[in-house]
């Protein structure tokens, strides 16, 4: 599940201070997941709408919170004006996976197709 970023759907909590990640801008936000009983702090690219980094905690996290565990995309690529992910890590006290994408395709977006496969936000 945390490959597809399905923490996304989670109830927005707050938006915190910008950050700069990796030598990106990014907006910080706190959502908490109800269904998974956890919180995440994600931080995304500003100006490509890109998740780089998401942390999740099992209570309320504070500054001074260590995350259960971290995904964090270590590189990605533009292609057809759609970013996407490279090669991604995630990690935990005691433990690394890293994977990558070696064979990526992305096609042109096609406005006819897949009009409601993402929920509109309003």
């Amino acid at each position: 599940r945390d490959l597809a970023m399905s923490f996304l759907d989670g109830e927005l909590i707050r938006e915190l201070e910008p950050v700069n990640l990796r030598m990106v801008n990014c907006r910080v936000l706190l959502l908490h997941n109800r269904r998974e009983k956890e919180w995440v702090r994600i931080y995304a690219a500003g100006e490509y709408f890109f998740v780089l980094k998401a942390e999740f905690f099992k209570s309320m996290p504070d500054e001074k919170s260590i995350p259960s565990r971290t995904l964090e995309v270590n590189s990605f690529a533009r292609k057809n004006d759609l970013y996407y992910t490279k090669s991604i890590e995630i990690s935990g006290p005691g433990w690394r996976t890293d994977i990558e994408f070696d064979k990526a395709e992305m096609n042109r977006y096609n406005p006819e197709q897949g009009t409601g496969i993402f929920r509109s936000i309003k």
